[in-house]
């Protein structure tokens, strides 16, 4: 439950300006418009207009690059088969050109071989839109999940690659066994980005399920996992990078509703042994805002 930090609209969850200044903070399009805001919830008007903004949709040949699109087609047109949620099979083509035309402004695709490296906010956006495309054709769903996720809620931290929790597979891979003989997903490099493609089939499948039914939907155009359920995925991992990205998530302001996260730690994890382990982290969380908020930079020599 996100509360005063935010209003819902039937298309997602938007920032009311009002608090934790940085909610999403990094997740701005070209020319630094956020994707989503205040006076256009669930509009789509955000990611509308990180695409108009790019050059490559305004070059004389723009038309010819979006083949997808039928001849003759508007600007909006295609931002359209962008957002929209329920768009049709002959604008598909048309949005996949368009998100890749940034994806190529905004990264370095001439090195060879690839080399894992951190990733743009253009990149994530890029990837989460035309994957979550594809996703939808295959009949399957798909959310932001991992370091994608922890941007999306205004983490400083930065990520190699984009995971997803999915339904279903929808491309060959690398299988992805962090047990002998436990594969959780596949992993691939789309267009230089590696995407980590999880489809849960072990105890914690039903996480995933959750996770995946109760997500955020951003403008139509992707899901992003709950700040509750990604406390929940963190605990679930409990690497050092998922114990920071827990506790970073639990010290911001009315971002995470505790009460429902410790609910569903103690039914996916395992019980109070796993909720006692989720009190540990708020703990933790309450004595780092605590040093946060006693911290006076003023006072250092």
């Amino acid at each position: 439950m996100i509360t005063a930090a935010t209003r819902r609209s039937g298309r997602g969850v938007v920032p009311d300006g009002s608090a934790l200044p940085r909610f999403r903070a990094n997740l701005r399009g070209v020319g630094g418009r956020p994707l989503s805001s205040p006076g256009s919830a669930g509009s789509g008007e955000g990611v509308r207009d990180l695409f108009r903004d790019h050059p490559r949709l305004h070059s004389p040949d723009r038309r010819s690059e979006c083949a997808g699109s039928k001849s003759g087609s508007t600007d909006e047109e295609a931002h359209e088969g962008i957002v929209g949620s329920a768009g049709g099979q002959s604008r598909i083509e048309g949005a996949r050109v368009a998100s890749w035309c940034l994806l190529a402004h905004t990264t370095a695709m001439t090195l060879k071989p690839f080399r894992p490296r951190f990733l743009t906010t253009p990149e994530i956006v890029a990837t989460a839109v035309v994957l979550s495309m594809e996703a939808r054709e295959k009949g399957a769903r798909a959310v932001l999940i991992g370091g994608a996720a922890m941007s999306f809620y205004g983490s400083p931290r930065m990520t190699t690659d984009v995971d997803f929790a999915a339904t279903a597979p929808i491309r060959r891979g690398t299988p992805i066994a962090p047990t002998k003989g436990n594969v959780i997903g596949k992993s691939f490099v789309e267009e230089g980005v590696t995407v980590d493609w999880l489809v849960r089939k072990d105890d914690f499948k039903a996480l995933f399920e959750d996770a995946i039914r109760n997500a955020v939907d951003v403008e139509g155009a992707y899901r992003v996992v709950k700040p509750e359920h990604l406390v929940v995925l963190k605990l679930q991992a409990n690497r050092p990078k998922d114990r920071e990205d827990g506790i970073w998530l639990l010290v911001q302001e009315r971002l995470v509703d505790r009460s429902r996260a410790r609910q569903l730690t103690h039914k996916f994890l395992g019980g109070q042994f796993a909720a006692e382990r989720f009190d540990r982290w708020c703990a933790q969380a309450d004595w780092r805002k605590k040093e946060e908020q006693s911290f006076d930079p003023e006072g250092e020599e």
